[in-house]
C-alpha cells in the first residue's frame, strides 16, 4: 500500500469536513480503499477507490473536489441511474451534470475536467441523449476502468437489489447531513433544493418513457417471469430468456379528458422512442370498452393517433383485448388521467402509466405526465 497517498485521502476527507460539513459528513460513507487498477477514482456507493499515483498527481485542493465528485455520484444516484447505457459515456453525462454544481459550490477541480455550459442544469439522462455515440475504441462498454472526465467514475451496482438499498440508503443519509448542516446556518440554498429534487426526484416523463421502452427491450431477458415481490414499489425485475423485443401496446384514453395537443406531445416522443426498435405497435382506444385499434411497424412511424370515444372510464378492456388478441407484449403503455376503474389482477407483463394527474396506479410504473 502506498502510505503517502492513503494519509492524503485521509487528509483531503479531513479537509472537506471543515470547508463543507455537508460533503464532509456524507463522504465518511465510503469506505477508503487502494487499487491500482483504475485510473483515478471510483465509487459503488459504499467505497471510494483509488489509484495512489493519480491520488498523489493532485495538489489537495483538487484531491477535495475529487472528493466532492465522488460524493455526488452517489448523492444524484448515478450509479443506479445507469440502467443498461454504455459506461463510458454515461460516466462522461454524469460528470456534465455535477461538476457546475461543485464550481458553484466552491471547489476547485484538476485540470482538464469536464465542463460545458451548455449542460448546465440538466440531469444526466438528458445530457447522455446530447452526447454523441463514442467508438469501441474509445473505451465504451460497461466495466469499470474508463473514466473520461479524469475526476472519478461511478460503478453500477452487481443487483436491483442492491441499487435499491443503495438509493435509499443515500436518501437517507442526505436528509440527515442536510439536518445537520441546516442547523450550523451553513447549508447554501441551491444546495438546500438540490438534496430536496434528489430525495423527491421529478424527472422529465419522456426521459422515464425511454428508460422504460430500453428497459423492456434489454437482450435476453422475459418479462412473463417478472418476480412479484417488487410490483408493489414500481419495480419490476425480468428473468433472462428472450433476444427480441416483442410487440408493444399503446393504450390512449378517450374519455375526453386528454386534449389533441397533448397526445401530439405523447406520439411525438413515442414515436421517437419506438423508431430504435423493429417491432409491432399495436395502439389501442379506450374509454368504458375497446372503440377500436391500429396497427403499426418501425416503418410507418410516426405514430398519428386517431382517438374515438368519449365515455367513462374503464382500464380493464384493454387488458383483455391483449389477451383475446393472443400477443405477448414487452410491456403496454397506457395514456390516461387516471380516472377510472383498474383491473384487480395486473398482467405478467410491465405496465407504464402515463398519467396526467397525480393518482398512482395499483400496479406497474406510474409516471406524471408535464406538458
Amino acid at each position: 500500500m502506498n502510505e503517502t497517498a492513503k494519509k492524503r485521502m485521509i487528509d483531503a476527507r479531513g479537509i472537506l469536513v471543515l470547508q463543507d460539513s455537508f460533503f464532509g459528513i456524507l463522504s465518511y460513507k465510503l469506505d477508503i480503499i487502494e487499487n491500482t487498477n483504475i485510473p483515478t477514482c471510483a465509487t459503488d456507493g459504499k467505497r471510494l477507490l483509488y489509484n495512489p499515483d493519480f491520488v498523489n498527481s493532485l495538489r489537495m485542493i483538487e484531491l477535495i473536489f475529487i472528493f466532492a465528485h465522488e460524493v455526488m455520484h452517489n448523492m444524484m444516484g448515478h450509479g443506479w441511474r445507469k440502467n443498461n447505457r454504455d459506461h463510458r459515456k454515461w460516466n462522461i453525462a454524469c460528470d456534465y451534470a455535477i461538476n457546475p454544481i461543485l464550481i458553484d459550490c466552491g471547489f476547485v477541480p484538476p485540470k482538464d475536467y469536464l465542463y460545458d455550459s451548455q449542460y448546465k442544469n440538466k440531469s444526466a439522462e438528458e445530457i447522455y441523449l446530447l452526447l454523441p455515440d463514442e467508438d469501441e475504441e474509445k473505451g465504451g462498454g460497461s466495466g469499470i476502468g474508463s473514466d473520461p472526465g479524469g475526476c472519478g467514475e461511478c460503478i453500477e451496482p452487481k443487483s436491483m437489489e442492491d441499487a435499491a438499498e443503495l438509493e435509499a440508503d443515500w436518501k437517507v443519509a442526505m436528509s440527515s447531513a442536510a439536518e445537520s448542516t441546516k442547523r450550523k446556518g451553513s447549508m447554501p440554498e441551491s444546495l438546500e433544493r438540490l438534496v430536496n429534487s434528489i430525495i423527491n426526484p421529478e424527472i422529465p416523463w419522456h426521459i422515464l418513457l425511454r428508460d422504460f421502452v430500453e428497459l423492456s427491450a434489454r437482450n435476453d431477458y422475459d418479462w412473463r417471469r417478472c418476480n412479484k415481490r417488487y410490483l408493489p414499489n414500481g419495480v419490476i425485475m425480468p428473468s433472462m430468456i428472450s433476444e427480441e423485443l416483442p410487440e408493444v401496446v399503446i393504450a390512449i384514453d378517450t374519455s375526453g379528458s386528454i386534449d389533441i395537443d397533448t397526445l401530439s406531445k405523447f406520439a411525438k416522443e413515442a414515436s421517437e422512442v419506438l423508431e430504435s426498435y423493429n417491432t409491432t405497435i399495436h395502439v389501442v382506444y379506450c374509454d368504458s370498452q375497446i372503440q377500436g385499434s391500429e396497427t403499426y411497424s418501425r416503418t410507418d412511424l410516426p405514430l398519428t393517433l386517431n382517438p374515438k370515444g368519449g365515455g367513462g372510464t374503464r382500464f380493464q378492456p384493454v387488458f383483455n383485448w391483449v389477451e383475446k388478441k393472443d400477443i405477448t407484449p414487452s410491456c403496454l403503455i397506457y395514456f390516461t388521467d387516471m380516472y377510472g376503474c383498474f383491473p384487480e389482477q395486473e398482467p405478467y407483463y410491465p405496465v407504464l402509466w402515463l398519467a396526467t394527474s397525480n393518482i398512482k396506479a395499483p400496479f406497474g410504473q406510474t409516471v406524471k405526465f408535464n406538458s
